[in-house]
């Protein structure tokens, strides 16, 4: 198992939901509004003049657990909405885990 974060723009944040509750490889994931704060922000087109002001820019933070052997067809499938303009820069991270459950 693995847990995939993705960061995204806030303007994405419905596209991301309807992704992610449509994919068969997601059985659940948590959206987590968060700031962003980063080098890239002088060079970032999509920043408004209030985010460069204020030194930060509102982001979503996804975060699911999956199979490891989804995580790229996931970032794939990802990867053609933001080729096909539905999604704007999006940031990502997977690291491995060992265990899941309910208490």
């Amino acid at each position: 198992m693995n847990s995939l974060t993705l960061i995204a723009y806030t303007d994405d944040e419905q596209v991301l939901i309807n992704f992610m509750r449509h994919s068969h490889r997601v059985n659940g994931f948590t959206i987590t509004h968060v700031e962003g704060h980063g080098l890239m922000m002088q060079t970032d087109s999509f920043l408004a003049a209030r985010d460069l002001v204020v030194g930060s820019s509102p982001r979503i933070r996804v975060e699911t657990v999956i199979s490891g052997a989804d995580v790229d067809d996931l970032l794939g499938q990802l990867r053609e909405l933001k080729e096909n303009g539905s999604l704007q820069n999006l940031f990502y991270w997977s690291v491995p885990v060992e265990r899941t459950g309910y208490l």
